[in-house]
């Protein structure tokens, strides 16, 4: 569907649990709806105590995401 600029894409969501800045709330429904597609990839993850912030645990997960999806497409 050319009027969906995500489809096919590999996507990756991650989203402190307890952030007050910009709560996952905010783009939950978004999110939800997204559609990548069969041949795309949408990975979410809430990360429950973590605030507005970016920890190693999701460097950790980008990386993962990054090597999986990405360097060996």
């Amino acid at each position: 569907d050319s009027t969906n600029p995500f489809m096919g894409k590999k996507i990756l969501v991650l989203s402190g649990g307890d952030d007050l800045l910009v709560p996952f709330s905010y783009s939950e429904e978004f999110v939800s709806n997204l559609n990548v597609g069969p041949d795309g990839i949408k990975q979410v993850k809430v990360v429950p105590g973590v605030a507005h912030e970016c920890t190693p645990e999701m460097v950790k997960d980008m990386a993962k995401f990054i090597w999986e999806y990405s360097v060996r497409s």
